[in-house]
C-alpha cells in the first residue's frame, strides 16, 4: 500500500512538472507572433465579454479595432465578427462589434456576423461557415496573443488556411497581471481543446 501511494505521489509529481513546463512554454511561444501581417480574404475578429461593470469590455474593444485598421489598411477585404449574447436580453457581442464598425465607418456590406457561439472553438466552427459560403481563402484571426495559440490550432482544425493578427494593445495583453491569468487559463482551454480536436480527428 505504501508503494502505491508514493507511485501515485510520484506520477503526481510528474504531471504536475509537465503541465508547469507547457505552461512556461506556452506563455513564451504567445510572446514571438511575427510583426508583419500578410493579407487574407477575410478577418475573424474573435468575440469576447462584452460588457464589465457596465462598461464596454475595452479588451473587446481593442479587437474591433485590429479588425478596423486591417479593413482600412487593404489588409482584408471583409470582416466575420463573432459572439454569441452574454445575457438573452441584449444584442450578441459580434452585433455590438458590427454596430461600432459601421460607426466607425466601416462599410456594412463587408461585415458579416456570427451570432451564435459561446466559445473560441465555436467562433471558429461558425465563422467557417461564413467563409466557406463566400469561398474565402485566407484568414486572418483576430485576438490577444495568448489566445492566439489555441485560436491558430482550432482554426486548422477546421481546415482554415489562418494567420495571426495579434491585439497587443489591449488591456488584456498590456496590464502584465490580467496577462498571467488569461494566458494560464488559455493554455488549460488549449489542452481542453487539443484533446478535443484529437477525439473528433
Amino acid at each position: 500500500m505504501t508503494k502505491l501511494i508514493g507511485g501515485l505521489v510520484f506520477l503526481i509529481r510528474v504531471v504536475l512538472a509537465v503541465l508547469v513546463l507547457g505552461f512556461v512554454l506556452f506563455l513564451v511561444r504567445s510572446s514571438f507572433w511575427p510583426k508583419n501581417e500578410s493579407a487574407a480574404d477575410v478577418a475573424v475578429v474573435l468575440g469576447t465579454k462584452t460588457y464589465i461593470n457596465g462598461q464596454l469590455n475595452k479588451c473587446l474593444l481593442a479587437r474591433l479595432d485590429k479588425g478596423i485598421s486591417l479593413v482600412k489598411d487593404n489588409k482584408v477585404k471583409a470582416l466575420i465578427m463573432t459572439g454569441g449574447r452574454d445575457q438573452l436580453d441584449q444584442p450578441s457581442q459580434a452585433q455590438i462589434l458590427a454596430s461600432l464598425a459601421r460607426h466607425q465607418g466601416i462599410n456594412p456590406a463587408i461585415i458579416w456576423t456570427e451570432n451564435d457561439s459561446s466559445d473560441t472553438w465555436e467562433n471558429i466552427k461558425f465563422a467557417k461557415r461564413i467563409i466557406d459560403q463566400n469561398n474565402w481563402q485566407s484568414v486572418l484571426i483576430v485576438t490577444e496573443p495568448y489566445h492566439l495559440l489555441r485560436a491558430l490550432m482550432i482554426s486548422r482544425h477546421f481546415g482554415l488556411n489562418s494567420a495571426p493578427s495579434k491585439v497587443t494593445n489591449s488591456l488584456c495583453w498590456q496590464d502584465k497581471l490580467t496577462r498571467l491569468f488569461l494566458t494560464g487559463r488559455d493554455y488549460l482551454a488549449y489542452l481542453q481543446d487539443s484533446w478535443r480536436s484529437f477525439s473528433e480527428n
